[in-house]
């Protein structure tokens, strides 16, 4: 019985962190305007030192808006973020707002190609402040 019980949980984790993944690579356009590319996905439900979740993403590459010639705007090796997890299923089953209260994130190995579409205006013009 234990160990079917560790084979259940086993999946519904793994199944959690493709939905994480899934959500986040289906919603970035409406939220930031450009795609989002996840390698994999990682849940921690309860850090022990201050019962915080985190989720873990491994290669996570944030796209360039339309009209630059890079591909890539900014590429992480990793990027952690620590959130109150009772906070945000409370907001979440609340009819009111929907929030998560970050407590911390981590990025990892990070590099932004910044670029502009005409150098002379500088970063009013270029794929970071777009």
């Amino acid at each position: 019985a234990g160990s079917l019980a560790m084979i259940v949980l086993g999946i519904m984790k793994a199944l959690i962190e493709r939905a994480v993944k899934v959500t986040i690579e289906s919603i970035d356009r409406v939220l930031l305007g450009v795609d989002i590319r996840i390698g994999h996905s990682k849940v921690v439900f309860f850090c022990p030192h201050d019962y915080t979740s985190k989720v873990i993403f491994d290669g996570v590459q944030i796209l360039n808006p339309e009209g630059f010639e890079e591909e890539t705007m900014m590429e992480s090796k990793q990027v952690e973020v620590e959130f109150a997890l009772w906070h945000f299923l409370w907001t979440w089953i609340s009819p009111r707002r929907k929030q998560i209260l970050i407590k911390r994130a981590t990025l990892t190995d990070v590099h932004v190609m910044y670029e502009t579409l005409t150098p002379e205006l500088g970063l009013n013009d270029s794929n970071v402040a777009t």
